[in-house]
């Protein structure tokens, strides 16, 4: 849940900073500019945590996301259980996006010196807003359970050798069940 909205709030600050950099660049104005470098920052430091929580996720064997459940196993060694995390296109979008903002930092201070920041970065901010939008809509912290609701959500009383169990609302009696084992990345490769 914290991954989504680490998402979203990326996908914010780079609007944000991407707005400023073009009122910068149009007005002249030494306030748009820091506004713009303290937002670019801010999504810098929010993509690199939504990165790290993926992979963190994968590690830990989280298999109530669904990324996590079609691409990793409690089986696979640790190089391919990292691997994962750019396995799908959900991380790969994840990837790139981590990869423009460290490439985007470097331009920022490159760019300062050169006395054309707010051009460069407005059009960079610009890319980075793109592949955050696209992660919005392929996000890779989903629920398995929304993903399949019709096979994992239950309504009553929660049997007694379930596990991997999360209510999703206890006054009503939804919960949720969700695999112990991922599909593995290697049964992705396999099948197609």
């Amino acid at each position: 849940m914290i991954g989504s909205w680490l998402v979203l709030l990326a996908f914010a600050s780079i609007i944000v900073s991407g707005s400023c950099y073009y009122l910068s660049f149009k007005r002249k104005e030494a306030g748009f500019l820091h506004a713009a470098r303290y937002a670019y920052n801010l999504t810098a430091v929010v993509i690199i945590s939504f990165c790290a929580l993926l992979v963190y996720v994968i590690l830990t064997h989280q298999f109530q996301y669904t990324y996590v459940w079609n691409y990793s196993s409690t089986d696979l060694p640790t190089p391919l259980l990292i691997s994962t995390f750019y396995a799908g296109q959900e991380g790969s979008f994840s990837l790139w996006a981590l990869y423009t903002t460290v490439i985007g930092l470097i331009l920022m201070q490159y760019s300062s010196k050169r006395e054309y920041e707010s051009e460069l970065m407005f059009v960079w901010s610009m890319i980075l807003g793109f592949l955050l939008l696209m992660l919005i809509v392929k996000n890779p912290f989903g629920l398995i359970w929304d993903a399949f609701p019709k096979d994992l959500i239950h309504t009553g009383p929660v049997p007694p050798d379930a596990v991997n169990i999360v209510w999703l609302d206890r006054v009503k009696g939804v919960w949720a069940q969700y695999p112990v084992e991922g599909t593995r990345l290697i049964n992705n490769f396999t099948a197609a």
